[in-house]
């Protein structure tokens, strides 16, 4: 995924197989369309930016739509690799074409959905010299054991991170396992992100340069604000629907705790944002930064421009130490996941997200030479399941 004009863009220097054919050089990459967003698309205009540059930030989902096999057409043999390291993929090109075998009936060679799937990203600063890598967060039995997914045309709007058919999710407050069961596969997968407090360390300034910033990401959310999915209101445990009451965002309260190293909180604290002392994240996918500077400046590490809210950068006279995200407050009591069927609620919100570090040394050895250096860590949370009748922890 590289930047393109405005917007972002897509190429791959893999052999395998993709509809459409993807471009091989950064050259010819591909543009992220903008038609799930601007003003003639099937979804419909959402209050948010209609333009390529909303393209540039997000996340990615992977979804396993079934597997391939030789059952009628011989897909797998036309698709694989051959000893000489070439690829066909004419045939399955042809298939999603008009008048194509997957256009008549997408389960055509198509087998159920093995899951194991797993994934790692990088990104690279190139002017900057530095890289961040993670491993994707991926959700165990997605699918029912026997299911063949949903393989459907490129330009459809599913499988989504929604389209999962198991309807249980196994989480872990206290650290111990409880198994819960929802009435939507949705919720389930939206279970195993609900967090009720996460943390991470900062560090800011010093010698080093130090600069600070938190990836915050909803996984599931549009699904419980996007007006396409839920109309006028929003759905537990959100309570904003987007741009119902500031175009372009769909706002969630959260309260938040930084200590210096020695265990020394601040207080009364003003955060840089719409509302100083009630932060609220407004995006799917945000960046929040230790800073202490005034919205509407991107970001240093990642060059955001969104960014809900700014953390202040020292704690008493300390640049480093680490910071509670509560995500349920009192402002936010709706902040609770769907029952569970046995009567058990999740409090909190499902997110997930890392902390990156950036570390500047413009003088080492003496000799005036640039290092560069960057460091990635997740967020460690807390979840916390409760009893509807009479408030007792999940067992």
């Amino acid at each position: 995924v590289v930047a393109a004009g405005e917007g972002a863009a897509l190429f791959t220097n893999d052999a395998s197989c993709t509809v459409p054919k993807l471009p091989s050089t950064l050259a010819e990459a591909l543009a992220f369309s903008t038609k799930n967003f601007n003003a003639g698309s099937l979804q419909g205009e959402d209050t948010g930016p209609t333009g390529a540059a909303r393209t540039r930030e997000g996340h990615v989902e992977v979804i396993e739509m079934g597997t391939v096999t030789n059952a009628t057409r011989s897909t797998w043999n036309s698709i694989k690799d051959k000893l000489d390291g070439s690829h066909d993929c004419t045939q399955v090109l042809s298939a999603w074409a008009e008048g194509g075998y997957w256009r008549s009936d997408a389960r055509t060679d198509i087998g159920p959905a093995n899951g194991g799937l797993s994934g790692s990203a990088t990104i690279v600063n190139v002017p900057l010299g530095t890289v961040q890598s993670y491993n994707a967060d991926a959700v165990g039995q997605f699918y029912l054991d026997g299911s063949a997914g949903e393989h459907s045309a490129p330009e459809a709007l599913t499988p989504n991170i929604a389209s999962g058919t198991s309807l249980n999710a196994q989480v872990y407050p206290n650290d111990k396992p409880v198994n819960l069961t929802f009435s939507r596969g949705l919720d389930a997968v939206s279970a195993v992100f609900m967090v009720e407090t996460f943390v991470n360390e900062y560090w800011t300034g010093g010698g080093t340069a130090a600069s600070s910033e938190w990836v915050i990401t909803y996984p599931t959310k549009r699904f419980y604000v996007d007006p396409y999915y839920v109309g006028g209101n929003a759905i537990a445990p959100f309570s904003e629907a987007f741009g119902s009451r500031v175009r372009g965002v769909s706002r969630m309260a959260v309260s938040v705790a930084p200590y210096d190293r020695e265990g020394h909180g601040s207080v009364g604290i003003n955060f840089p944002g719409p509302d100083p002392k009630n932060p609220l994240l407004s995006y799917e996918t945000q960046v929040v930064p230790f800073r202490g500077q005034s919205i509407g400046v991107p970001s240093l590490v990642f060059a955001s421009n969104l960014v809900p809210f700014d953390i202040p950068p020292q704690i008493g006279n300390s640049s480093n130490g680490w910071t509670f995200l509560d995500m349920y407050t009192p402002s936010a009591s709706v902040a609770t996941l769907a029952d569970a069927i046995a009567g058990k609620k999740l409090k909190g919100q499902p997110v997930t997200g890392f902390w990156v570090t950036q570390l500047i040394n413009g003088d080492v050895d003496k000799l005036g030479v640039l290092a560069n250096y960057t460091a990635l860590f997740r967020h460690k949370t807390r979840a916390n399941c409760f009893s509807v009748v009479d408030g007792t922890p999940c067992s």
